[in-house]
């Protein structure tokens, strides 16, 4: 598609010998260092580690893959601003790619919370990746076409919940504007990493899981340049992100047998006993929990991250909780 960072690289290109090209057009050129073998090799490492890294969250008895997998995001990042530079960006696709990896996206990795207030689970809807790489896209057009406007609008929109929010904005623009200054690059991708990881893990948490340090692993991705491989296809990776989501969620659903939506959780095959008995197990743990809200109720954040409760979705307590009378627990503290 025509763009016009296109006409800039082609007024580069017909300079008369001996005149050095526009600064502009020297920004757009991929950096040096990153020759066609290492981006293949970065495409089949972002692959790998992402359907690794969401094995782990799906299924805790592999959370172990997670590790892994925290270097997938960084890689597509990166990636995603070679793309940029090359100007083959195409903005219908893209949107098109994130509005189908929606629906499996959400299924898969629906956000949901007990609102004390309100008093009922509340699922948060989040937008997948894809999106933010387009909302950041916006914002690099806008910047070059010094559209203030654009570049208002484009921050706007990054305030919409989109997985991995903030750091997944400074982690591209990092890559994208330092991408000529190696040690500020690092630095300043180490700092976000960091950051990241303590509010979006430790800060005022009512239990600490150090396993959430392996966040910081993500900052090894940009270092990852030793290795060379031959070039995927193009058409697995450019369909990956939803093609892979569509297949874990076709295995998750056959091996749970339920799908939980925001309007419930459909089980497909008889809901197990065990699943009242751990719930059971959970609940006695937690009943004493009061929280801020002065309610008590069992902290369902905790529920799942909870070490050995695999295979037992939230929504199913809460369907187990609004079928049996249980709701009273979850009442008012006075």
């Amino acid at each position: 598609m025509d763009h016009p960072r296109d006409g800039i690289i082609i007024e580069a290109m017909n300079q008369p010998p001996g005149i050095s090209q526009p600064l502009t057009a020297i920004n757009l050129e991929k950096p040096p260092s990153i020759d066609s073998g290492l981006r293949n090799a970065w495409q089949w490492l972002a692959m790998v580690t992402m359907v690794a890294d969401h094995v782990g969250y799906l299924y805790k008895e592999l959370e172990i893959f997670r590790y892994v997998g925290r270097l997938a995001m960084p890689l597509y990042a990166m990636l995603f601003v070679i793309t940029i530079r090359s100007g083959h960006i195409n903005i219908r696709r893209l949107l098109v790619i994130a509005a189908i990896s929606q629906i499996p996206y959400s299924l898969l990795f629906i956000d949901q919370f007990y609102d004390p207030a309100l008093d009922q689970i509340i699922y948060d809807p989040t937008l997948n990746i894809i999106f933010g790489f387009a909302i950041f896209y916006g914002l690099t057009v806008a910047v070059e076409r010094r559209n203030w406007l654009g570049i208002v609008l484009a921050v706007a929109a990054m305030w919409i919940p989109c997985s991995y929010g903030w750091y997944l904005y400074i982690s591209m623009a990092t890559f994208y504007w330092l991408d000529r200054r190696p040690a500020a690059r690092h630095g300043v991708f180490a700092v976000a990493t960091a950051a990241y990881t303590y509010f979006g893990f430790f800060y005022n948490q009512q239990v600490i899981y150090w396993k959430y340090l392996r966040q910081l692993l993500a900052i090894g991705a940009p270092f990852i340049r030793r290795i060379r491989l031959p070039r995927p296809n193009k058409y697995l990776y450019r369909y990956f992100y939803p093609g892979h989501l569509l297949i874990l969620l076709v295995i998750h659903v056959a091996i749970t047998g339920y799908l939980t939506t925001p309007f419930g959780t459909f089980w497909f095959t008889p809901e197990p006993e065990e699943t009242y008995e751990l719930y059971d197990d959970y609940y006695e743990s937690y009943e004493s929990y009061e929280n801020p809200g002065g309610h008590k109720c069992p902290p369902y954040l905790f529920l799942l991250m909870s070490e050995g409760f695999d295979g037992v979705h939230v929504g199913s307590l809460v369907g187990r909780i609004e079928t049996e009378g249980d709701a009273d627990a979850c009442g008012n503290s006075e």
